[in-house]
């Protein structure tokens, strides 16, 4: 649950398009993005004019992990940030940065 949460948290357009060299946006593919990003779109249509990909909602995500985390509670806080890190990203998450 964490692991499908934090994808959504974290995840930004430049994981699943980016710029060409002639300044049009391209879609990646989707062996190009991976799994654990892939977790965030809910949907994907065809649009006038290209595509468009649907993501989950982004705040409510980092909401739900920060209460998860402590991080809104001033009584309680985060003592270990890095242990806290560490089990919301995973062994991937500082090389996803």
């Amino acid at each position: 649950m964490l692991d499908e949460l934090s994808s959504v948290a974290f995840a930004n357009a430049a994981d699943f398009v980016e710029i060409t060299g002639e300044g049009r946006v391209q879609v990646k593919p989707t062996a190009r993005i991976p799994k654990r990003k892939r977790a965030a779109m809910i949907g994907i249509r065809a649009a006038s004019g290209g595509v468009e990909i649907k993501l989950a909602n982004k705040m409510q995500a980092l909401q739900m992990l920060g209460r998860y985390l402590g991080a809104f509670a001033p009584e309680t806080g985060i003592e270990d940030l890095e242990a806290a890190r560490a089990e919301v990203f995973g062994d991937e998450g500082a090389a996803d940065e």
